[in-house]
């Protein structure tokens, strides 16, 4: 399939126009359209730092807010943001956590792998064939597991099809959010046997991509 897109990007300046400017702030934003087959997805990382630590990475994986919770969400570590225009299916592939030394060059022998549960939180929305915004009933979520084959669910509705004689263009995903917390047996291990888990840097790959229905 063919895809095309076209992404503007504006960096603005605003200073005073009166005299000599004594500061000089700049805002950026970012501008999306499409012509032809279109499918992109944009994973946004959110800084631990410009959160106040709260939300994003690095975080303290004793933290409580990534503990294994039945219904939960855990912490939000980054934000997706989609645009096609045809449904499609957003396939995830989770690698494990894996021990790295630290800036210390801490030691571990044989360092256990962590697992743990992604929660993609997002609400889609479309043109219809009147001009009109449309926007799915309610946030559409899907969890996948680490440690496992991809994984995948459809992008509208979570297993219904999008409306395909309804939309007149785009659909689109803006600042969905992706959330973080450990599975439930390593939550155990972490708080309940903290010696099986060596003091370092844990890292895993996550795929995440479009495929059309």
């Amino acid at each position: 399939m063919k895809k095309l897109g076209l992404v503007f990007v504006f960096i603005l300046s605003i200073a005073s126009l009166f005299g000599d400017a004594k500061s000089v702030r700049t805002e950026s934003f970012t501008v999306q359209a499409g012509f032809g087959e279109v499918m992109e997805v944009y994973i946004t990382e959110i800084p631990a730092q410009g959160s106040s630590f709260l939300e994003g990475m690095p975080f303290n994986i004793e933290d409580d807010i990534v503990k294994f919770n039945a219904g939960g969400r855990g912490r939000t570590i980054a934000y997706i943001d989609i645009i096609a225009n045809t449904n499609c299916r957003i396939y995830v592939k989770a690698d494990n956590l894996k021990w790295s030394p630290g800036p210390t060059g801490e030691t571990a022998a044989n360092p256990p792998e962590l697992g743990y549960k992604l929660n993609f939180d997002y609400q889609v929305s479309y043109i219809n064939t009147s001009n009109e915004a449309v926007y799915s009933d309610r946030d559409i979520g899907f969890s996948i597991d680490s440690g496992g084959a991809e994984q995948y669910a459809d992008l509208f509705s979570g297993g219904n099809r999008f409306p395909e004689s309804e939309y007149k263009t785009f659909i689109s995903v803006n600042n969905g959010m992706i959330s973080f917390m450990f599975d439930s047996e390593t939550t155990s291990k972490i708080h309940n046997d903290p010696t099986s888990v060596p003091v370092g840097l844990y890292k895993g790959d996550v795929t995440v991509r479009l495929e059309a229905m």
